[in-house]
């Protein structure tokens, strides 16, 4: 059984009419992560609220709200967080890497860069891709970032 060479056109233009609606008039549900380079450490650790060293230790996921809030042990610590909270700190991120949601690995070290973010009910620490957190940072990154906040230092205290 042959088909009618008009039926076929008409199938083409009616699936073609489908898929305009869809391109057309249907939202875009999908997100992309799309960041500005932040520059070297000391421009990072500037822009930040909360800079440190340390390892993942737990991490709960928030479904509700695509996000994950992690715990880290603090090995060091160059900006923000309390005295108390010194050994251990919370940062949140979102779930995917399209939201510019950051992996974290238990086994790795990380130099962390987060902002201090608030929303209607509490204030929280958020970092992203666009951080430019540092896994496994080599010990001259971590030393410069040292000197570089002991200078800032002594210059405010002359």
């Amino acid at each position: 059984m042959q088909r009618s060479p008009g039926k076929s056109k008409n199938s083409v233009t009616s699936i073609l009419r489908v898929a305009l609606l869809f391109i057309f008039f249907i939202p875009a549900i999908s997100q992309a992560c799309s960041c500005a380079t932040q520059g070297n450490l000391i421009e990072r650790r500037n822009l930040s609220d909360l800079v440190f060293v340390g390892h993942l230790v737990s991490e709960k996921v928030d479904s509700l709200n695509h996000e994950k809030e992690m715990e880290f042990s603090v090995n060091h610590m160059w900006k923000g967080g309390k005295k108390a909270e010194a050994k251990w700190m919370r940062v949140r991120t979102a779930l995917e890497s399209a939201a510019c949601g950051f992996e974290f690995d238990f086994s790795d070290t990380v130099m962390i860069f987060a902002t201090l973010e608030q929303n209607k009910c509490e204030s929280f620490y958020s970092t992203s891709l666009c951080s430019e957190n540092i896994i496994n940072p080599t010990k001259r990154q971590i030393d410069s970032l040292w000197m570089q906040s002991q200078n800032k230092k002594s210059k405010l205290t002359k």
